[in-house]
C-alpha cells in the first residue's frame, strides 16, 4: 500500500523546492496556478503542482527567463506533450494485443 503523502502546504514546498513561500506565492498567481484548499482552508500542492514549481525555477535561474519567457516555455509544452503522450501508451497498447495475439494463435 502506498503511504506516500499525496499534498503539500506552502512551507513544506518552500523546503524542498527551496524557493521562498512569498515567491511560491508570486509564481501561483503569475502562472495561474490552481491550488484546492485543504479542510482548514489552506491551499495545497500536488505532486504535479511541485513539478512545476520545479520547472518554472529551472526556467528562472539555469535558463535565464523572464516572466514571458517562461510562461510561453509552459504554454509550449502543455500542448503537444498530452498528445505524443497518448500515441505512446496507444503505441505500447497496440504491441502488447499483437503479443497476446501471438500467444493465442500458438495455442
Amino acid at each position: 500500500m502506498n503511504l506516500e503523502k499525496k499534498y503539500y502546504t506552502f512551507k513544506q514546498v518552500s523546503n524542498r523546492t527551496k524557493v521562498s513561500v512569498p515567491t511560491l506565492k508570486f509564481w501561483v498567481k503569475q502562472f495561474k496556478i490552481q491550488l484546492p484548499k485543504n479542510s482548514a482552508g489552506r491551499r495545497i500542492f500536488s505532486e504535479a503542482d511541485i513539478e512545476k514549481i520545479l520547472l518554472i525555477k529551472h526556467f528562472r535561474n539555469q535558463e535565464k527567463l523572464t516572466l514571458t519567457g517562461i510562461k510561453r516555455k509552459l504554454a509550449a509544452r502543455t500542448g503537444p506533450e498530452p498528445k505524443r503522450k497518448i500515441h505512446e501508451t496507444l503505441f505500447w497498447v497496440q504491441k502488447e494485443l499483437l503479443f497476446i495475439k501471438n500467444i493465442l494463435e500458438q495455442s
